[in-house]
């Protein structure tokens, strides 16, 4: 009779073992793709939560700073091509309702022509664009209202997953 660790005996022995979870770990382990993937979502996540594109007062024209961010956000999106994000411009209270929607949808459109220009496939980018509460900046001095409207005044990058 066979002893119950000899090869061939049907039964594993401590090698056979050794190299089974061996090839499971393996098997678990995340791919090159799926390490790039978390990588450059990580990446891009960082990056958009510290972007801040402020515009002036009815003004879609980007600034020398938006462009610094805009180039950065650009050479990661260029560098993850199954990444999307989305370009949402943003407008305060004043004015009116058309019009402010029409200022946060160029805003929007002047960041993602700036990234396209960049190298960014357009298929990369979504955009949306929302005027802010009439009552959100309602509140408070002059300074603190003025404060309030220039924050809203923006555009705001988040990744799509």
């Amino acid at each position: 009779m066979l002893d119950e660790r000899t090869p061939g005996s049907g039964n594993p022995t401590e090698t056979d073992l050794d190299r089974s979870a061996l090839i499971d770990s393996v098997q678990c382990a995340p791919s090159e793709d799926q390490i790039r993937a978390d990588f450059c979502y990580n990446d891009l996540s960082n990056a958009t939560k510290r972007t801040s594109l402020k515009f002036s007062e009815d003004s879609f024209e980007l600034t020398r700073k938006n462009v610094v961010s805009i180039r950065s956000t650009a050479a990661i999106l260029v560098n993850c091509p199954s990444l999307k994000i989305v370009v949402a411009g943003h407008t305060d209270a004043r004015g009116l309702v058309a019009g402010n929607q029409r200022l946060a949808a160029h805003r929007a459109q002047a960041v993602t022509t700036a990234l396209e220009r960049l190298g960014v496939d357009a298929g990369q980018l979504m955009t949306a664009s929302w005027e802010e509460p009439r009552n959100k900046c309602s509140r408070g001095s002059h300074r603190v209202r003025s404060l309030c409207n220039s924050r809203s005044r923006n555009v705001k990058l988040s990744v799509a997953r």
